[in-house]
């Protein structure tokens, strides 16, 4: 009767801990932006558009459940899965660690304040969550956040190049096609334009085979963030060239020659 009654209490003992971890909720955490002069946490969105002149973002989430599950000096961290909104050890960052000063009651804001942005992030589905390691918990997991980070100082913004990188033009030459090269590469989907016309079945940042004339135009696809970027467009001209229209005045000059 003994060995009955030991087991009994350790059962009861598992069973009303594992009801009082179920019973913790941290919501599903979000980005909010912070001005020159202020922050407000509790306008969060799933959604990060960055660029160099908002390089950073902050995020927060709430905590609900009775007082004292969570005690002063527990660790919280805040997780990004991989593009796919997948977790896993290889893939998942840290984006920021705090330590809570106080034990946290029903209704408490986890405020990780500002972090600077990963700047390779380019998707739309990705997820995020709060992991407490011990004791060990994770929150609600927010799922489906796009995020693109989009340098233009350094990149310049968006270019649109042929053969030659230098040329404002592209010129076709006797039939042959040129290649036209968009720049920043790596991004996942780019949007080609002729005359205005999308080019259906292009999406990478090379067009490859152009032989015909006209203005061209590619767009970065920034999914979800396009609206937020006005930096995500280039142009460029292609004609054609008659070489039999070109001919080099030596008046006084050494002797000099064309090459188409």
């Amino acid at each position: 009767m003994k060995k009955i009654y030991v087991l009994f209490v350790v059962f009861s003992f598992l069973l009303s801990s594992h009801f009082e971890l179920n019973a913790q909720q941290i919501s599903m955490p979000g980005f909010y932006v912070c001005t020159a002069s202020s922050c407000d946490s509790s306008n969060t969105r799933p959604i990060a558009c960055v660029n160099q002149n908002t390089p950073n973002r902050a995020a927060s989430a709430e905590y609900n459940g009775p007082s004292g599950f969570f005690d002063s000096g527990t660790v919280f961290i805040l997780e990004l899965s991989d593009a796919n909104g997948v977790f896993s050890d290889e893939t998942t960052r840290e984006l920021k660690r705090i330590q809570s000063s106080s034990s946290l009651g029903s209704g408490a804001e986890i405020d990780f304040g500002l972090f600077d942005m990963p700047q390779d992030l380019k998707g739309e589905n990705y997820s995020m969550r709060i992991r407490v390691p011990d004791p060990e918990f994770i929150g609600d997991i927010t799922t489906g956040i796009p995020i693109y980070y989009f340098d233009s100082s350094d990149e310049g913004g968006a270019t649109l190049t042929g053969p030659n990188i230098e040329a404002n033009n592209v010129a076709l030459c006797q039939g042959e096609p040129v290649t036209l090269t968009a720049l920043p590469e790596g991004f996942p989907a780019y949007i080609w334009r002729r005359n205005g016309t999308v080019i259906s079945g292009e999406s990478s940042n090379i067009l490859e085979n152009v032989t015909q004339p006209g203005d061209y135009n590619v767009e970065i696809d920034f999914g979800s963030c396009s609206s937020s970027f006005s930096f995500n467009s280039a142009n460029t001209n292609v004609f054609l060239f008659d070489t039999n229209n070109v001919f080099i005045n030596e008046e006084g000059a050494a002797p000099l020659s064309f090459c188409p």
